[in-house]
């Protein structure tokens, strides 16, 4: 049974001096016992290793090296699976923290042999204060268990849904994890979760907690927030890559079906920036954002929309006052979400 499965905790950290403390005390406040703790340092310049190292419990292990960014943070994660003993592997990073069951309650998963992932709820936070709660109540039951084998893949490639499965409330076979050559990353992608998680879901069943198993850490100077926009253009790639190669899982309805949903994001992405660069006057660039949008395929109506914009760009014309008038969002209250998915280098790659 469970009792005595050894938990190897991975937590790659940097500059996280502000919050590493509470993400150990959440693992040493864990009523399951039976873990260790590898943190891996990429280098910080501030003062995580001195509060890291401030910690004796001898299950504690940490290891600093020079610093390899967020473009290669699969190797930092590979390089504590490779020092990991455990049966299980569960992944915190420094700035994210558990509650004190976690462990207890995903523990008990792995006794059905069929079950390579576990995950639950995890809370998002931003400065000390509560977000949301995800993944969403709607998200069926076989993307919860994966059950048949690849149907939480599908809807971690839906766009309504991606991050469902998320490191804070995850832990995973090891051995599963071995098998499919550790931690993954392509080279476009500056997150290793995702792609990680996404491979896993077509290497057995998941067992789902309805429960809060992580807190989410939101801050100015996480990777989601700063390079959200290049993420999503790197999970477009990795689903259209993963569809191909994975198809035998799915039906063509549902392989066409996951194409035209990201279409549909790409060109809400590109006609919002578009309206974001009118606002500002950069008539141009406004111009081929929005053929850049209508460059994929997208009903009559965006056609129209987007054939409006383009002819007001060249009019020199802002949309912005309109919108308000009309009650409808503007674009900086589109910028000034949490979750915004635009930025003005995406003009620089297309």
């Amino acid at each position: 049974m469970n009792a005595q499965r050894l938990v190897s905790i991975i937590t790659a950290t940097y500059n996280h001096e502000q919050y590493i403390g509470e993400c150990i005390e959440s693992v040493l406040s864990q009523t399951y016992p039976f873990w260790e703790m590898i943190i891996v340092d990429d280098g910080s310049t501030d003062k995580t290793a001195e509060v890291a190292l401030g910690y004796k419990d001898r299950r504690i292990q940490y290891v600093r090296q020079e610093n390899h960014g967020i473009y290669k943070l699969a190797e930092t994660y590979n390089k504590a699976l490779r020092l990991a003993k455990g049966e299980l592997v569960a992944i915190l990073e420094g700035d994210d923290y558990w509650p004190a069951n976690k462990l207890d309650v995903q523990v008990k998963d792995f006794d059905n042999p069929d079950v390579v992932l576990s995950f639950g709820k995890f809370q998002v936070m931003r400065d000390g204060k509560p977000l949301k709660i995800l993944p969403p109540e709607s998200l069926p039951e076989e993307a919860r268990v994966n059950r048949p084998i690849g149907r939480g893949a599908l809807y971690m490639m839906d766009p309504d849904y991606l991050i469902f499965c998320f490191p804070v409330s995850v832990v995973i076979r090891a051995k599963t994890l071995e098998r499919i050559g550790g931690f993954q990353q392509p080279p476009y992608l500056p997150v290793t979760d995702y792609p990680t998680f996404l491979r896993l879901m077509f290497e057995g069943e998941a067992a789902y907690h309805n429960e809060i198993l992580g807190f989410w850490r939101r801050h100015h100077r996480s990777s989601t927030t700063q390079l959200l926009p290049v993420i999503l253009d790197g999970v477009q790639r990795l689903v259209m890559q993963t569809l191909d190669e994975k198809g035998s899982f799915f039906t063509p309805e549902e392989k066409a079906r996951t194409a035209a949903s990201w279409s549909i994001i790409q060109i809400k992405r590109w006609a919002l920036l578009g309206r974001l660069f009118l606002e500002d006057g950069q008539w141009a660039n406004a111009r081929r954002s929005f053929r850049n949008a209508l460059k994929l395929p997208c009903a009559v109506h965006w056609r129209l929309a987007l054939g409006a914009l383009t002819a007001i760009s060249y009019l020199h014309l802002n949309v912005e006052p309109l919108a308000r008038c009309l009650g409808l969002p503007t674009v900086r209250d589109y910028m000034a979400k949490d979750d915004h998915m635009i930025s003005k280098d995406m003009i620089k790659g297309s």
